[in-house]
């Protein structure tokens, strides 16, 4: 674990079992983005992870996650914020060795084996297609879509969220986590902000930055989970914070 906190900015490198402390006064201020760039830049491993903050962390917002695998984030509890209190910008980790398999031969027929099965199991089709937004028109009918901070249970304009609409005029291409063989991730793109090629959104994006806050508007939504992104700001506390101040301030409870 890490404890305690720097006196300035720093990054952890950890390669092939050595860590180093390395200032980070020149990516301190980054995105997250850029901020995994160069410090795979300045180890020379183009192969390496980057877990890091954006200026949402480095400012210890309590909505701030820590991204991963691009514009992968672990959020939730404001973990961005715990780092960004010990000034600590990144942990960047590559390994050279190999992980021993007690049965290398029968891992590789099981894997075989589940893989097939994923080309011929709908729901992972699905998922293939249309990524995680694909589950947004199933939800919307079973009124479990988060509508105007979930106080509705059907809104017809919602369904202009569809993961399907995405797929048909805003996918750039599918992306996958490690070794995935389904790929639900999605790289769009949202013409009307000028953002060519972002990550996402998955679903739990469009239910709190678009329906939950009634914005149905989809180039809308991918470019706020954009900014998300680029902040280092996690989007669904995020979209219940922003519905919940919508909704004191619609009953007179908040004022601006």
């Amino acid at each position: 674990w890490i404890s305690g906190a720097a006196r300035s900015p720093v990054w952890l490198s950890i390669v092939d079992g050595q860590a180093e402390l390395h200032d980070a006064g020149d990516v301190w201020g980054s995105d997250i983005y850029a901020a995994q760039d160069r410090l795979r830049h300045s180890l020379g491993e183009a192969k390496a992870r980057v877990a890091c903050i954006g200026l949402a962390g480095e400012r210890q917002v309590k909505l701030a996650g820590i991204a991963n695998d691009h514009g992968r984030f672990a959020a939730r509890t404001g973990l961005g914020a715990v780092m960004g209190s010990k000034n600590l910008k990144a942990i960047a980790v590559r390994g050279t060795g190999k992980v021993p398999l007690h049965a290398p031969d029968e891992f590789k027929a099981l894997t075989n084996q589940a893989l097939a099965l994923l080309k011929g199991d709908t729901p992972s089709q699905s998922l293939r297609e249309f990524g995680t937004a694909g589950y947004l028109n199933l939800a919307h009918m079973l009124s479990d879509l988060p509508l105007r901070y979930f106080q509705l249970g059907e809104y017809a304009p919602a369904d202009a969220l569809s993961g399907v609409d995405m797929a048909e005029h805003f996918l750039r291409r599918n992306t996958a986590c490690h070794k995935c063989g389904i790929a639900c991730g999605r790289e769009t793109r949202s013409p009307a902000y000028n953002d060519d090629r972002v990550d996402g959104p998955e679903y739990e994006t469009l239910g709190a930055l678009g329906s939950l806050l009634m914005i149905f508007d989809l180039q809308a939504v991918i470019h706020a989970s954009h900014l998300c992104n680029l902040y280092g700001m996690d989007v669904i506390s995020l979209g219940g914070t922003l519905g919940l101040a919508c909704e004191l301030f619609e009953r007179g409870r908040l004022a601006l």
